[in-house]
């Protein structure tokens, strides 16, 4: 289980988020929603230790206090963030992603985990030798994807997953997310295209003006268009 617990975090001066708190089960798809600068990247980022808390919130993640905790140690206890931009090394090539992303294992553990993620995200497996840079949207989406899964996640913070991508290109995305989840691998997502979010997320996380206005389990009651439009007006 992930806790976020009545932190307040920005940059410099410029308050972002305000006594924000929420609980959610690891093993769900969550989409972060909400307008323009309303946080959701923030919050991601404050999750992750990227942004520090400003007050006395604490962040939990499997029973355990990770509000100080290096990132090193995040990876090594299965939480993983993809941003949303700088996900990939652009000058090295596919493997050389994944061998840098993995830095913390030894050579042949490494060498195995690598084998597994390629058999998850099969259409890299091809582009071993291709530099990042001559990637598709889509395929570096893909490749950040795969980076992370050499951590054998439980839990993933994913930064607009369909940035940059065509429809086509989003869903095979999307696909890849739902077999993962399927198979435990939770998803914390900030996404903005909602009906394509919708096929696949279980829970909404509504932000607005850096505090959470919408918490709500998508289910046969859930009214897209009406609780979801208060957030952007």
């Amino acid at each position: 289980m992930l806790s976020v617990n009545n932190i307040d975090t920005g940059y410099g001066k410029k308050q972002v988020l305000f006594n924000l708190s929420f609980t959610l089960d690891t093993k769900e798809i969550t989409t972060i929603v909400g307008s323009n600068g309303s946080g959701k990247s923030t919050l991601l980022r404050a999750i992750y230790g990227l942004n520090p808390i400003w007050n006395d919130g604490t962040i939990h993640f499997n029973d355990q206090n990770i509000s100080q905790t290096p990132t090193q140690n995040l990876l090594k206890q299965g939480l993983v963030f993809i941003p949303q931009k700088g996900n990939t090394f652009e000058s090295m090539s596919v493997l050389e992603n994944l061998q840098t992303a993995g830095f913390i294992y030894e050579k042949s553990s490494l060498n195995d985990k690598i084998a597994t993620t390629l058999d998850i995200v099969p259409e890299i497996k091809q582009m071993l030798k291709k530099r990042a840079s001559d990637l598709s949207g889509g395929q570096k989406q893909q490749l950040a994807l795969a980076m992370g899964l050499i951590h054998q996640p439980k839990l993933i913070l994913f930064d607009e997953p369909s940035v940059g991508l065509d429809i086509k290109r989003f869903r095979q995305i999307l696909e890849i997310i739902q077999t993962l989840n399927q198979n435990g691998v939770g998803f914390l997502l900030v996404e903005h295209r909602i009906r394509e979010i919708s096929q696949i997320t279980q829970r909404f996380l509504g932000l607005k003006l850096g505090k959470l206005e919408l918490d709500k389990t998508v289910g046969k009651n859930f009214n897209e268009n009406e609780e979801l439009k208060a957030l952007f007006l």
